[in-house]
């Protein structure tokens, strides 16, 4: 059996939005959850939005709450906008879809060069990477307890300035050859991959259920680590019975060096 993992994110643009940046990953059986899924979701938007939306119309965690792009808040009143979030994070618990999430805050990773704008970038893209990177060995890691002898093919929402590392940092710790200099570097805490197949396929979020769920997650987690804001409380509610990790604020922790960052799977 190969399980498809999809993984959003959150968190990874301007350090002036947001504490902390999460990847969120949902793992689901594709021969039986993927197609409810999707019915699911296309029949929300047909409800909501109408059969004659745009062909590039997906449901996105950050409108929804803003009130941008699909959902402008001029012609959608915050009230309907947070109903509409309630129901995508119903769907975890509606399919029984394990979350598994990493994050970190921000502001421990400072970029090396804070007023200089592609020193910004560069750290955002590397802390990005290295969240995603906790991420998938936790949903690694989970495979090998919950669902011995099974597989999982990752996809993540396509975002060109990060699509390079994200590909490398993953191609690097599921590298057999690499495994057991993984194992035995003193100076790496966490598991090398063993359970994904293939390296991680980037798509667009539109032409994605799984995306769109991850989205979602990612979403109301980031917000919840932000504390700032009473609204996030019931979305964390719905979603909380499906994290088998619990809620953890900081899974990944700079070294004293400066140079490292050590990534903790428990």
């Amino acid at each position: 059996v190969v399980r498809l993992g999809g993984f959003g994110e959150a968190g990874r643009g301007d350090r002036d939005v947001g504490t902390h940046t999460v990847g969120a990953g949902i793992m689901i059986h594709v021969d039986d959850q993927y197609r409810p899924i999707q019915k699911y979701l296309l029949d929300m938007a047909d409800d909501i939005v109408g059969k004659d939306r745009p062909q590039s119309f997906n449901f996105h965690a950050t409108d929804l709450w803003s009130g941008k792009n699909f959902f402008p808040k001029d012609k959608w009143k915050l009230e309907t906008r947070l109903r509409i979030l309630g129901y995508l994070a119903d769907i975890p618990g509606k399919f029984e879809i394990p979350i598994l999430y990493s994050c970190a805050e921000r502001s421990r990773f400072p970029p090396k060069r804070p007023n200089i704008r592609q020193s910004r970038a560069s750290a955002a893209r590397t802390l990005h990477s290295a969240v995603f990177l906790s991420a998938l060995t936790l949903t690694d890691r989970y495979v090998r307890e919950a669902h011995p002898g099974e597989r999982v093919l990752a996809i993540v929402e396509d975002h060109p300035d990060h699509r390079g590392m994200l590909k490398t940092a993953a191609r690097l710790m599921s590298n057999p050859r690499l495994v057991e200099v993984i194992e035995n570097d003193p100076n790496v805490d966490w598991d090398p991959i063993r359970e994904f197949v293939d390296e991680p396929h980037f798509v667009r979020k539109s032409g994605s259920s799984p995306l769109q769920v991850a989205d979602t997650c990612a979403f109301i987690l980031s917000k919840h680590f932000a504390g700032n804001d009473p609204h996030i409380a019931p979305f964390v509610d719905r979603i909380k019975g499906n994290l088998p990790s619990g809620l953890h604020d900081q899974f990944i922790k700079p070294s004293g060096r400066g140079r490292k960052s050590n990534i903790s799977t428990s």
